[in-house]
């Protein structure tokens, strides 16, 4: 009985495609975004874009059923920049962030009641952003 709550474990394990503390699930997800520059966890580029990964799948989550124009082909830091969304470094003035209903004072995304974002989701966006290399 002991070996065969061992196998179930076991195989209960290995059916995980990513380990969804790093940048692994970019490898395996069907996004575009682009590989990862090192596969070194103490690299601080491999960290900034392990931090790009998951804002990005909230991001995909949360916003891209309405915003998929705006915010799809945006896949690098740079673009997020690039485009106005996202102030590299500053939280407080990154229209990403300010629209928010998560954001004091309120804004009005997402759309449909008087929810926002989880506060671990926000605070995943407002490190990534603050963090930004």
């Amino acid at each position: 009985m002991r070996y065969l709550f061992f196998f179930f474990i076991f195989c209960f394990a290995s059916c995980q495609n990513y380990n969804s503390s790093s940048a692994d699930e970019s490898r395996f997800s069907e996004s575009d975004l682009p590989p990862a520059p090192s596969n070194n966890p103490q690299d601080p580029a491999y960290q900034s874009y392990v931090k790009f990964v998951k804002s990005y799948n909230i991001i995909k989550t949360r916003c891209f059923q309405c915003h998929t124009g705006d915010f799809a082909n945006l896949v690098t830091n740079e673009m997020w920049v690039d485009s106005g969304f996202v102030v590299k470094n500053d939280v407080d003035n990154s229209s990403l962030i300010n629209r928010l209903k998560n954001f004091s004072p309120p804004g009005d995304m997402p759309t449909g009641g008087s929810s926002s974002i989880p506060s671990t989701e926000y605070t995943i966006l407002r490190d990534w952003i603050e963090t930004m290399p």
